[in-house]
């Protein structure tokens, strides 16, 4: 049974914001190249300590260049090891961590917990009585004189944490989380760091679950307006977001909100393309089929969409005589088809998807049929799309939308027909142009 899992997606956002902070579109115009932060690059989910004693990693690169990096790590591990990726691919990616040693990539992130059902979060906080504000509780609270300084020095934050009927959550970074910082980003940079730092509603620590999507006062133009999100993972009674950032002290309650300080900065998340870039041996196979048909653009620029992602297995299971057809010069139409089959111009996180059933718009001209199914012998959640595939990762965020990974290719059109065409090809045609070397070219020597 394919369960739906809070995505270990929500990890490669944060990993690839150690790379990249790209804030470009937002209603301040940011464009992000200088906030260096530290990040750890791998983590362990059964212990914490592996998450709090990270290097530092700076930070500091023009998100051109990190974009350039990130195709370059997907495509090192695509080109260079691609007979070992093909073989974990087929052996269900065991030796994935020891490949990525091989060129020096992190390994790809544990699943995360199941995904949240219905609504994010549960009621507002009722009031403690507390007479003082968010903004006051902020400057007269020692450990956090670095955010009230930044804070103060915009009008429209100001505003937001002093309003009475705010009914706002502040994620308040500590001294300690400023000190990571190594060079001073620009003053529209910080702007928009600090607003995704702050959450509505006003929400105690209690009712942060698993999966759940935070929803941001950040809205950048690239998700179309919409706020950006963080996830919100728990384990071992404590609380993360965006898998790597630790809630340190909850529930700090003012008149108009609540406060949880915490020990990261957190870093509003870079495109899909990046996002996808930094598990290779998950997406390696799609990144490849998207780069072959000249798509890589158009996920890259396309704002507010979802991104379902076949996973490197799921490709597998196309079979041998299929993945040919598609990568020949005759099936050159057909696997653009498919790829945009996989592209929503509507943007869908999964609470959206879980609510009912619904037709989805693509790229191209047909719809996806999406339905919410339960599993009660496992007791959890599915997204089952077409009657065919299936969500197993979710709510990768991302700067210009939000990914779902899943276990089977989506097919626009019919393979009856096309089959008996395959079949007739001459084994020059068959061969396809994939390039010596790719884990194509290993998938289909298998």
């Amino acid at each position: 049974m394919h369960l739906l899992r809070a995505s270990a997606l929500a990890a490669a956002a944060h990993l690839a914001a150690a790379a990249a902070i790209p804030l470009a579109g937002s209603a301040y115009g940011v464009t992000a190249s200088q906030l260096v932060l530290a990040v750890p690059l791998a983590h362990d989910a059964s212990s914490s300590a592996s998450l709090d004693t990270a290097s530092d990693m700076p930070i500091g690169q023009d998100i051109s260049e990190v974009a350039a990096e990130a195709a370059a790590i997907a495509l090192s591990v695509i080109d260079a090891v691609a007979k070992q990726a093909a073989t974990a691919v087929a052996s269900g990616l065991d030796a994935a961590a020891g490949i990525l040693d091989t060129v020096g990539v992190p390994p790809a992130s544990p699943p995360l917990p199941q995904a949240a059902r219905g609504s994010n979060m549960e009621r507002p906080v009722r009031k403690a009585g507390n007479e003082s504000n968010l903004l006051d509780v902020v400057t007269t609270t020692a450990e956090l004189s670095t955010l009230a300084a930044a804070i103060e020095q915009r009008e429209s934050l100001v505003t937001a944490l002093t309003a009475k009927n705010a009914d706002l959550t502040l994620l308040a970074p500590t001294n300690s989380a400023f000190e990571r910082v190594r060079r001073p980003p620009p003053d529209d940079v910080v702007t928009s760091v600090l607003l995704y730092h702050v959450v509505s509603p006003a929400t105690e620590s209690a009712s942060l679950r698993d999966g759940a999507l935070l929803v941001t006062a950040y809205n950048p133009e690239r998700l179309g307006g919409h706020p950006q999100r963080i996830r919100v993972t728990t384990a071992a009674d404590r609380i993360r977001l965006n898998w790597h950032t630790r809630i340190e002290a909850p529930d700090i309650r003012a008149s108009n909100g609540i406060i949880h300080t915490v020990d990261r900065i957190l870093v509003p998340p870079p495109g899909a393309i990046t996002i996808m870039a930094h598990f290779p041996l998950e997406f390696a196979g799609f990144l490849f089929a998207l780069k072959h048909a000249n798509l890589i653009d158009v996920v890259k620029t396309t704002s507010a969409i979802t991104v379902f992602a076949p996973t490197n297995a799921a490709f597998k299971r196309l079979g041998f005589r299929r993945l040919k057809y598609l990568f020949s010069p005759i099936g050159a139409s057909k696997l653009k088809e498919l790829l945009l089959f996989h592209v929503s111009p509507s943007l869908l996180y999964s609470p959206d998807l879980l609510k009912a059933e619904i037709e989805v718009p693509t790229l191209v001209y047909k719809t996806l049929k999406i339905k919410p199914t339960h599993d009660d012998d496992e007791g959890v959640d599915e997204i089952e799309i077409n009657g065919e595939s299936h969500v197993v990762d979710a709510d990768g965020i991302a700067d210009n939308g939000v990914i779902h990974a899943i276990d089977t290719v989506l097919v626009p059109f019919k393979w009856d027909g096309l089959d008996a065409e395959i079949g007739a090809l001459s084994d020059e045609q068959q061969r396809g142009t994939a390039e010596p070397g790719t884990i194509f070219e290993a998938l289909l020597a298998n």
